[in-house]
């Protein structure tokens, strides 16, 4: 019996045969049982992301192979936001500490496209000094390399309500309207055949759907479902009262449009400078927004909430959701002499998450 992430000792007995033969033993290292493993931790390689489903694209998609792994990026029962993401040995977290804890989670856009990512390791208990500022999980991203093969792919996926079951449990469930695309390519090769090698990705995407169906009452109707108490008459008088004396256009309050556009670039080179030094720079940008409804924050007591039949807004009273990354890493790598190696790492991420116009 052997356990993960545990060494295990194998006896083995040799005893003399009559019958004299050479026997020669062919074995090869397995990384998942390894002196480097210091606890339990998860490992999903190219070809597992290649082969899994996913419809966010997000990083939550590959960590679920997790065991300890639920909801909302949780690990062990822990909050999302407190656990450490880095890619490529460099944090790359969530600087603002809202949305799901990860990078690009106020628009629920992935910072980085699934098809850039080499390997994916979630470690929930590490003994290793290395690792650590975290509560939940530890999860290293590893982006891809260029190779001495030339190799590339263009692709377009999308998806609409139409893709969307319309009845559970024996019930009907109405999906919504909405529309999704993402085009992108990417391509890796040598420029300099086992010494200098690029790979790089774009992917543009864009999601479309209703910010909310909620409407307004004609003033014989019940507020319920998603007809409000908020007469729509009254909302056509203030309209036009704001319009006239003060220059100001409302907008609709209903059937408002809501896009969320992701652009992601990725770049990474890696150059052999000789059989002991590498060294690795990898440039990555997301550019993304997200239509929001007002805000209905209810701090102090205060507020209302928003997505309910007591209330309807103008759009004008609602704003777009920024999520910009701009992250550059770079590597070096030496082996010194038999016994040590060393690595050095250096890098800037910055991250824009303020607020725009509705539909900028």
């Amino acid at each position: 019996t052997v356990n993960l992430g545990v060494s295990t000792d194998l006896p083995v007995t040799v005893r003399a045969i009559s019958v004299q033969e050479r026997v020669e033993i062919v074995a090869e290292v397995n990384p998942v049982f390894a002196s480097s493993r210091t606890g339990a931790a998860t490992a999903v390689s190219r070809a597992d992301i290649a082969l899994l489903p996913t419809i966010s694209g997000r990083m939550s998609d590959v960590t679920r192979m997790t065991p300890q792994a639920s909801s909302n990026s949780s690990f062990a029962g822990q909050d999302g936001r407190v656990n450490n993401m880095t890619v490529d040995g460099a944090y790359f977290n969530s600087s603002f500490g809202l949305g799901e804890g990860q990078a690009g989670g106020r628009t629920l856009v992935a910072p980085i496209s699934l098809e850039s990512i080499e390997q994916v390791q979630v470690s929930i208990a590490p003994y290793d000094v290395r690792q650590g500022n975290f509560i939940g999980a530890s999860i290293n991203t590893v982006t891809r390399s260029g190779t001495n093969q030339l190799s590339a792919s263009v692709y377009q996926r999308m998806r609409n309500e139409s893709f969307v079951g319309t009845e559970t449990a024996g019930l009907t469930v109405n999906p919504g309207t909405f529309t999704f695309r993402n085009t992108g390519v990417w391509a890796g090769g040598p420029i300099v055949k086992n010494k200098l090698f690029v790979f790089g990705n774009y992917e543009n995407e864009l999601f479309k759907a209703p910010l909310h169906t909620f409407v307004a009452n004609s003033g014989n109707q019940p507020a319920a479902g998603s007809v409000t108490r908020v007469l729509a008459s009254d909302l056509d008088t203030l309209s036009a009262y704001l319009t006239k004396n003060f220059n100001y256009t409302t907008g609709g309050y209903q059937n408002l449009p809501a896009e969320t556009p992701g652009k992601r670039y990725l770049v990474r080179s890696d150059y052999n400078l000789n059989n002991s030094n590498r060294v690795s720079f990898r440039y990555s940008q997301l550019d993304s927004s997200a239509g929001k409804n007002l805000s209905g924050s209810t701090s102090a007591g205060l507020g209302r909430g928003t997505f309910s039949t007591a209330f309807l807004n103008f759009a004008a009273s609602n704003y777009s959701q920024l999520e910009n990354i701009k992250s550059g890493i770079g590597e070096w790598n030496a082996v010194i002499g038999q016994t040590m190696s060393s690595s050095f790492i250096a890098g800037y991420t910055k991250n824009d998450e303020s607020r725009g116009d509705p539909g900028k």
